[in-house]
């Protein structure tokens, strides 16, 4: 029996914090530095890390607003970046449905409470 091996999966977003970070900003288009690292629940540098990966990659870009006394960074999803997570998202569907097929039927069914 062959395994089902991922295609072409976008080496930029498979990193659990990275996908997560496209998937805060596909939702909400734009967030605060603040708010996305409360949502996402990374240390600043480590955001600060990945969000330098994906905006090298052109996946968000980082909109700086220093007319205030704190310097405000916000953080928004590209079109290519909303391209990749959907890609993203449709190439592991694709993968699970693949594997989902290859499964033995259930012995018995879930318990109704579970």
């Amino acid at each position: 029996m062959t395994e089902p091996l991922p295609h072409h999966f976008d080496s930029i977003l498979h990193s659990g914090p990275r996908i997560t970070i496209l998937s805060r900003l596909v939702i909400h288009q734009a967030m605060g530095f603040a708010a996305l690292q409360k949502s996402t629940t990374l240390t600043a540098g480590n955001l600060s890390a990945h969000l330098d990966v994906l905006a090298k990659a052109g996946y968000v870009a980082l909109d700086l607003d220093e007319r205030k006394v704190v310097r405000r960074k916000t953080v928004r999803i590209t079109p290519a970046g909303d391209s990749a997570f959907r890609a993203y998202v449709r190439e592991v569907r694709a993968l699970l449905e693949s594997v989902q097929s290859t499964l033995p039927p259930s012995a018995a069914p879930p318990p109704a409470n579970a």
